[in-house]
């Protein structure tokens, strides 16, 4: 008994040795390390990309709902099909959800800013039969010196096209 006692206070006393050890060789006040800087030229929510001059300001959403008995997608009620005939392909629960997901960033060069945009949306909906999803791209261009390139808001969009192509 007395050796087991011994033993377990030498361990002891062992891992406390080795852990006051190592904490006596860390530095008294560590020098704080910037990884991520603020950019507050092109206004809130913009951040330096580390190694480089070039800023950027992330953004999107998340939308998710639930449609349970006899509900369909969409927020209507289930005419047709399995859910419709109530039979044993019937699903009681339909999930949808949204994701946005924008993503702009800005770089100066001596001809003016170097601006690039990317919106995107990705819809899932399952329901009555084989689930979906859908990718729709909003806005993804490129602006230098007064020049716009890809897809943008043109003069020429009707009000009503609201859903990306």
């Amino acid at each position: 008994m007395n050796f087991i006692k011994q033993l377990a206070l030498g361990t002891a006393a062992a891992v406390i040795a080795v852990g006051s050890a190592q904490a006596a060789d860390l530095p008294l006040k560590a020098k704080a390390v910037e990884y991520v800087k603020v950019c507050s030229i092109y206004g809130a929510g913009f951040y330096y990309i580390p190694g480089t001059d070039t800023c950027i300001k992330l953004g999107g959403y998340l939308r998710a709902d639930v449609t349970m008995f006899g509900g369909a997608a969409y927020d209507m009620p289930a005419w047709n099909g399995n859910a419709g005939q109530k039979n044993r392909l019937a699903n009681s629960y339909i999930f949808r959800s949204r994701q946005d997901l924008n993503i702009d960033t800005r770089t100066a060069t001596e001809y003016g800013v170097v601006r690039t945009y990317f919106d995107a949306t990705f819809n899932w909906t399952t329901g009555d039969g084989i689930a979906a999803g859908t990718l729709g791209v909003y806005y993804a261009f490129i602006q230098f010196a007064g020049f716009t390139f890809g897809k943008a808001v043109s003069q020429f969009d009707t009000p009503w096209t609201g859903y990306p192509g």
